[in-house]
């Protein structure tokens, strides 16, 4: 994916806002930014927003991610993964939590603020 990606932190959180075009090899190099932004900011919390991206991801592609999340993540940092309409498909989340990570993906801004401000 050729993306640009953003860092700032609003209300306690790391959000990730990223753009551009969708490929597999940037998506784990994504997950790792965000795990160096979450330890150079001393932040268990992360928003990443990925709902201006384009492209689509395959469901082994979603299973490898979801993997991933957890390996990087762990149950330490939180993560919710906004996702462009219609591209959830939550089999790279239920891979990530089956493996202990605490990690949502949904299509709604309002509901992964609202999860990671709950948990």
């Amino acid at each position: 994916m050729s993306y640009q990606l953003e860092f700032s932190l609003v209300n306690g959180l790391v959000e990730a806002m990223v753009e551009g075009e969708y490929s597999l090899v940037n998506m784990f190099d994504l997950i790792d930014s965000v795990k160096n932004e979450c330890g150079r900011t001393n932040i268990d919390r992360a928003l990443v927003d990925c709902s201006a991206i384009s492209g689509s991801m395959t469901e082994a592609e979603r299973f490898a991610g979801g993997k991933r999340v957890a390996e990087v993540f762990g149950q330490d940092i939180m993560v919710a993964l906004v996702m462009p309409k219609g591209e959830v498909t939550k089999l790279g989340e239920i891979a990530a939590v089956n493996r202990g990570a605490k990690f949502l993906v949904t299509e709604s801004r309002d509901e992964a603020l609202d999860w990671l401000a709950s948990n």
